[in-house]
């Protein structure tokens, strides 16, 4: 399989060099030829232009009232789900979950780099090519880690899956233009006494809250929303095989990067 590195790079490349032999064609139709140091030039500035633009369009769904942030395009390594959950009270939260695919996961043991090993990972901050950048919406980071150690040191790899959740917060209050409300859930380490697979724990998942009714419990809501998907078996990922999952451990708390201020329309005025 090609690195998504690679793929990227072709991509880019591909439509650099349409861009430079378009103007190349331009000013000979004119009748004036560019300088070999002219071309190069302007295809640098093509391949520039090119690297910075998103890799996956964002599309919104036909009718939808409510912009989504994951891209929904078949080359796109994000998996997006939306559902409407109650809280344990009945105040409505409508979540989109975006969980990136198995060659998209953390390194074993990192913080900061995302693929199936050294030699093909990139930096964390390269997830959020594609996603939309101006909705506005509250963002709730999820930190995992996988079974290894968890049973000779747990507070290691909860606090592993901790600084996951956190650097992408980090990551999420400079990439969204509106410096959105950032919360984390701290999953904590796989359990190992269920069957388990390294590579698929280590899942990368991001949640944006598309409405909430006013004084839901963001707590409740949010595991509601993700016992559900689970249940409809619409996740990449078992979220009650962690440690954190059960109701007296599971927390949605406000990132240290973010502002606690809840900046989200009413679900009964978003419909």
């Amino acid at each position: 399989m090609r690195s998504p590195r690679r793929k990227k790079s072709r991509k880019r490349g591909f439509w650099a060099l349409v861009a430079g032999g378009f103007a190349w064609l331009f000013k000979s139709l004119k009748g004036t030829e560019l300088s070999h140091l002219e071309f190069g030039v302007m295809l640098s500035v093509c391949v520039v232009v090119v690297y910075h633009m998103p890799l996956w369009p964002t599309v919104s769904p036909s009718g939808s009232a409510i912009p989504q942030v994951f891209p929904d395009h078949p080359n796109s390594p994000w998996k997006s789900d939306t559902i409407t959950v109650p809280d344990d009270e009945g105040r409505q939260l409508s979540v989109e979950l975006g969980t990136m695919d198995a060659t998209h996961r953390w390194l074993k043991a990192s913080t900061e780099l995302i693929g199936i090993d050294g030699k093909d990972a990139i930096p964390v901050e390269r997830i959020f090519l594609g996603l939309a950048s101006d909705t506005g919406k509250p963002i709730v980071a999820i930190g995992m880690a996988s079974h290894e150690n968890a049973t000779e040191n747990p507070e290691e790899e909860d606090q592993r899956a901790r600084v996951r959740a956190e650097r992408i917060s980090s990551i999420a209050i400079r990439f969204f233009e509106s410096q959105p409300e950032v919360r984390f859930v701290n999953l904590g380490a796989r359990r190992s006494d269920i069957e388990t697979n390294s590579a698929l724990e280590r899942r990368v998942a991001i949640m944006a809250i598309r409405c909430a009714d006013e004084g839901v419990d963001l707590t409740r809501g949010i595991r509601n929303a993700l016992e559900a998907l689970h249940d409809r078996g619409e996740l990449l990922f078992n979220p009650k095989a962690y440690h954190n999952w059960d109701a007296n451990r599971f927390r949605v708390e406000v990132s240290s990067h973010g502002s606690g201020v809840r900046r989200v329309p009413s679900c009964n005025s978003a419909r």
